[in-house]
């Protein structure tokens, strides 16, 4: 099942096992470290020279991820092509989102560098050019989409480790024995891959002031206003968990008039590195707790401090909240609503989504039109 910090469940496409031919000829020597440093450092690092930049130029902090990927590839070449070759061997569909793409194109990029890096030796005092940083940080901003996405070209590890050894070319006299080399490429990829799965882990950015402003610039509210009614759709589709519809269940939840009062909804990762809370409990409340498996994309409730499974048929956020709540809580959400003799979970499920969908629309014909957060959230769409 997927979530706000998830991809939507099915069946994960395996990657490919790739490799590809060194981008280095074998009869063609490794360029100098220093080299090789003058060409990607740029990329890297400002410079110190005190000379006025031109007017309307971009700092290296405030550069795209495209915008870095083009000027790494123009200027080293070999490693440009490289890495254009192995995103070409993935076979990404059409559908494959622009950032989610860009993060793959970046991960071989860098991994190409450093291989040429390791190849070349190094030298005392000089920086090590890294693409890491900036790779971790796009895929904290991906959306649950581009998350789902990239997460499937990461399943075969081995496929990175192989194709992040195939850029080592033929080593000449000088450089460090092959064997080695290869250990530290491998290396390298296995630390990108988990920098990667740890980015992909983290919750999905709440859209602020600067999403905002990006969703300002949609001049006709009809379209915000026919986004978000595509996602209250989506809400009260049973079984369905995907899209923004999924992104903003778990704000629209605990905001909905007949959410108990005085009562906080928990959303903890099963490894312990990152929980959300959305509203506030009481002094002697405690919230309602659900856990989030990011291996299995699945939410489980948190029962008098013990783990409890529920079906992982595309509702069990909905079943994991409500089987975390009180009974009380559960009959206060469900007072008013006559539901038919021998009514179940799923009828539960069906009539908490009926109520998630009305908050939305409330939200949306509110005077004035959506909030901007959400207005921000249907220009991300």
């Amino acid at each position: 099942m997927n979530s706000l910090f998830a991809f939507p469940e099915g069946v994960v496409q395996r990657q490919r096992a790739l490799t590809s031919t060194p981008s280095t000829s074998q009869g063609r020597a490794m360029p100098s470290i220093s080299s090789l440093f003058s060409h990607i450092l740029p990329c890297f690092k400002h410079s110190s020279s005190s000379t006025a930049k031109p007017s309307g130029s971009r700092t290296e902090d405030r550069l795209t991820m495209g915008e870095r990927i083009a000027a790494l590839a123009t200027q080293c070449p070999e490693a440009g092509r490289a890495a254009s070759s192995r995103i070409e061997a993935l076979g990404l569909s059409r559908a494959t989102p622009k950032a989610t793409r860009q993060v793959l194109h970046a991960m071989c990029l860098h991994l190409s560098l450093q291989a040429r890096l390791r190849q070349s030796g190094s030298e005392p005092g000089s920086p090590t050019p890294d693409l890491g940083p900036a790779i971790a940080q796009a895929t904290s901003a991906l959306t649950q989409d581009e998350r789902s996405a990239l997460r499937r070209h990461l399943e075969e590890p081995k496929g990175w480790l192989a194709w992040s050894r195939s850029q080592l070319s033929r080593p000449d006299e000088h450089a460090r024995p092959r064997r080695k080399l290869g250990v530290l490429a491998e290396t390298d990829a296995q630390r990108l891959l988990q920098s990667v799965r740890e980015a992909l882990n983290t919750p999905l950015p709440r859209r602020q002031a600067s999403t905002s402003a990006s969703a300002a610039r949609i001049d006709d509210s009809g379209d915000v206003n026919q986004v978000l009614q595509k996602a209250a759709d989506e809400i009260r589709t049973s079984g369905h968990w995907f899209g923004l519809g999924a992104d903003l269940a778990p704000h629209l939840i605990t905001s909905m008039p007949a959410w108990p009062k005085d009562l906080s909804l928990r959303i903890a990762d099963k490894e312990g590195k990152w929980e959300q809370v959305f509203g506030q409990s009481g002094p002697e409340r405690r919230p309602a707790t659900v856990q989030f498996d990011p291996v299995r994309q699945h939410y489980s409730p948190i029962v008098d401090g013990r783990l409890r499974e529920v079906p992982a048929k595309g509702d069990c956020f909905y079943e994991s909240v409500l089987r975390s709540m009180p009974v009380e809580d559960q009959r206060a959400l469900f007072k008013g609503i006559r539901f038919p003799k021998g009514a179940g979970m799923s009828d539960l499920i069906r009539a908490m989504r009926r109520q998630v969908a009305d908050e939305l629309e409330r939200q949306i014909n509110v005077p004035g039109g959506p909030s901007d957060d959400l207005r921000a959230y249907a220009a991300a769409r």
